[in-house]
């Protein structure tokens, strides 16, 4: 039924448009959370995380996984946390934290692209750290921050990041 039956529209499938759609919420999150909208914060977070589940799943079911829709679900997901994070971290004045993040997103972004570019697949441990990481930071939405979630949060983030550091230099794919 929504099998695509043309070439020249396979990049264009409602699998992508999930994870455009979710790359957009990324800019409009952070907006209700600096203006106090909590609720819908949280609400639009987590639409913003089941369009995550979806467009995979409708990548995989209907055949629409495409290169473009590979680098965008992933990067649709990085920007949206570094959005989400930094605006919390912000609103909440942690703006130490903020620097030591950036430092850590940036090079993470790096290799990040790195890793997109040699084409290495996404690891279940990976899968699982970025629940965790979710779940952390749809409480930290709420307004659950502190320096101990804060850390945890971090350690999360340089595991999940450090998964991908030593397959990057060597010339072989995962």
């Amino acid at each position: 039924m929504f099998k695509s039956t043309t070439k020249t529209n396979k990049e264009l499938n409602l699998a992508n448009l999930l994870s455009f759609l979710r790359l957009l919420m990324a800019f409009v999150i952070p907006y209700f959370i600096l203006n106090g909208n909590i609720l819908l914060s949280a609400t639009l977070f987590i639409i913003a995380l089941l369009t995550d589940l979806a467009d995979g799943y409708l990548a995989r079911e209907y055949g629409w996984i495409t290169k473009l829709g590979t680098h965008l679900d992933r990067w649709a997901d990085k920007i949206l946390f570094i959005m989400v994070l930094f605006t919390i971290l912000y609103k909440e004045s942690y703006y130490n934290w903020i620097y030591i993040f950036l430092i850590l997103m940036l090079i993470f972004l790096i290799c990040g692209f790195l890793a997109i570019k040699k084409e290495f697949p996404v690891l279940t441990i990976g899968r699982i750290l970025g629940v965790l990481e979710s779940i952390i930071l749809f409480f930290m939405i709420l307004g659950f921050v502190n320096q101990t979630i804060i850390i945890g949060f971090l350690l999360l983030l340089i595991i999940q990041g450090s998964l991908y550091l030593p397959p990057i230099f060597l010339k072989k794919k995962l």
